[in-house]
C-alpha cells in the first residue's frame, strides 16, 4: 500500500511537471506565431482544445488582445476587452489592458473609447498614470494647452536624455496651437533626447 501510494505520488509530480513543460512550449509556439505576424495561424491555435486546456482563459485573451493590438483590428480589440475585463481582479492586470486600450484608442483619435479608458484608470490606485493618461488625452482629443506650463516646467528639472516624451508632447500642442516655429523646435529636441536615450549620440 505505502509502495503504491509513494508510486502515485511520484507519478503525479512527473504528470505535472510534464504539463508544466508542454504548457511552457504552446505558449512559446503562439508569442513565436505574434512575432512572425503570423495572426490567423496564432488565432487558430489559441481556438484548439489542446491550448484552451493548457493555457488559462485570461491568458489566452491577453495573447489575442496583444494580437488584435499589432494588426490593429479595431473589431478585434473590442470583442477581446469585453471578454477579458470581466476577468481582471489585480490592478496590474487592469493598468496593463487599460492603458493599452486607451493608448490605442488615442492612436486613432477614437474619443468614446479614449474617455472610456481614461475613466477606468482614473478609477485605479496610480497617481503617476493619471497624470500621465489625462495629459495624452488633454492633448490629444480636447486639443487643450492647459498642460503645457507644467511640461515645460517639468522638461527644465529632467536630465536632458530623460526629456524626449514631455517635449514630445510639447510639440503637439504647439500643432494645435498652429504653432509651427515651436512646433518643430520641440520636434526636433524630442528626436535629438531620444537618440541620446538610445545611446545613439
Amino acid at each position: 500500500m505505502k509502495t503504491f501510494l509513494i508510486t502515485g505520488v511520484v507519478s503525479l509530480i512527473v504528470i505535472v511537471f510534464l504539463l508544466k513543460m508542454v504548457r511552457k512550449l504552446l505558449y512559446n509556439k503562439l508569442i513565436a506565431l505574434l512575432q512572425d505576424g503570423e495572426f490567423e495561424t496564432f488565432y487558430k491555435k489559441t481556438d484548439t482544445v489542446l491550448y484552451r486546456l493548457l493555457i488559462s482563459k485570461i491568458d489566452l485573451l491577453f495573447l489575442k488582445l496583444k494580437a488584435s493590438f499589432l494588426e490593429q483590428n479595431k473589431k478585434r480589440i473590442l470583442l477581446y476587452l469585453n471578454e477579458i475585463e470581466p476577468l481582471l481582479i489585480t490592478n496590474m492586470q487592469k493598468e496593463k489592458v487599460y492603458i493599452d486600450a486607451f493608448n490605442y484608442f488615442i492612436s486613432i483619435e477614437d474619443k468614446n473609447n479614449s474617455k472610456k479608458y481614461l475613466n477606468k484608470i482614473n478609477e485605479l490606485d496610480n497617481p503617476r498614470m493619471k497624470i500621465e493618461v489625462n495629459r495624452v488625452y488633454n492633448i490629444y482629443i480636447r486639443k487643450s494647452d492647459e498642460d503645457l506650463k507644467n511640461l515645460l516646467e517639468e522638461c527644465m528639472e529632467l536630465e536632458e536624455e530623460n526629456r524626449a516624451v514631455h517635449e514630445y508632447l510639447i510639440s503637439i500642442i504647439y500643432k494645435n496651437k498652429n504653432d509651427r516655429k515651436n512646433q518643430q523646435k520641440y520636434e526636433d529636441l524630442s528626436r535629438l533626447h531620444m537618440n541620446q536615450s538610445k545611446g545613439d549620440v
